[in-house]
């Protein structure tokens, strides 16, 4: 007699399926107890960008901030956005405009700095080889680059290299 392979595929999937929600589960804890611990210190804050300039955005919120932009909402950054604090970036949806050259969108020049959850695009058919810079750089260590989408990037998507001194 043959066991039935549908039984056994949706036994699979359904194990697959409740390993991923424990896990899913387990991080989303994990993330919540960090994000408790910061708070009870004072620190975190989510703080929504809601079309204001994002580097003043940045310049005003306390160290280990989050600030939120809208995914749905492309800005176009003439000049680099600079971190000098540790906080979070998470949704941005940004570009260059064409024809810039030697301009990235963002600047890391603070430790602790997590840019997550972003789209980023560059000009690279607009601009000629000597003046390619890349979409993010990052001057220091102990930071965090995650769920991100490069696209038209005219040297790298991120550079990591020391502060010249």
């Amino acid at each position: 007699m043959k066991k039935p392979r549908l039984l056994y595929t949706i036994a699979s999937i359904t194990l697959v399926f409740l390993i991923a929600v424990a896990l899913d589960d387990r991080l989303s804890t994990v993330q919540e107890t960090t994000l408790a611990k910061t708070a009870d210190a004072g620190a975190t804050k989510l703080i929504y960008l809601k079309g204001r300039d994002l580097q003043q955005v940045i310049d005003a919120a306390p160290p280990y901030s989050i600030v939120v932009c809208d995914r749905n909402q492309q800005l176009t950054i003439s000049t680099p956005v600079v971190i000098r604090k540790p906080l979070t970036l998470r949704g941005l949806n940004a570009r260059l405009p064409d024809r810039l050259g030697k301009t990235s969108i963002l600047e890391v020049k603070s430790e602790h700095v997590t840019i997550t959850d972003f789209a980023l695009r560059g000009n690279a058919n607009t601009v000629e080889q000597e003046a390619r810079a890349p979409l993010i750089r990052i001057y220091t260590s102990n930071f965090r680059v995650e769920r991100g989408v490069f696209e038209n990037s005219s040297k790298d998507g991120v550079e990591v290299s020391p502060l010249a001194r």
